[in-house]
């Protein structure tokens, strides 16, 4: 039926960010699907992540999501101990062949990442006359 989950990307290159790249760790976002009767809705957990830091691509029938949490630290002061060090989520997943890629969206709000995979619409059969 729908082949949509593989193993988790490779790591990719370093996020662009003032932290240095050794301290930044790999995380698998949790993810859920859903479907809506037309559409399948991947919903993925990237708490952190705002909108310019979600890069999703497609080539072939992979969809990666990488996604770069913005550290936010009060002017003026220096982080002396963190509980959540950063990370960045990474993950891959197959597409079925019924999914358009060409229309795949995503957002994302309150480190939830919405990604819409639209089904390809198919004609329904037909009988051709032949003269």
């Amino acid at each position: 039926m729908f082949n949509l989950f593989s193993q988790p990307a490779s790591a990719p290159a370093a996020p662009a960010t003032s932290a240095p790249a050794a301290s930044w760790s790999e995380a698998t976002p949790n993810v859920e699907l859903l479907d809506t009767g037309s559409d399948l809705v991947l919903v993925a957990e990237v708490p952190g992540v705002a909108a310019n830091g979600l890069d999703l691509t497609v080539e072939g029938d992979r969809l990666t999501l990488t996604a770069t949490p913005t550290t936010q630290v009060p002017k003026g002061l220096q982080p002396l101990h963190q509980e959540c060090p950063p990370r960045r989520f990474t993950r891959s997943f197959v597409l079925s062949e019924t999914i358009d890629s060409a229309r795949i969206s995503a957002s994302v709000n309150d480190g939830v990442a919405r990604i819409t995979l639209p089904r390809r619409t198919t004609s329904a059969p037909r009988r051709i006359i032949v003269k």
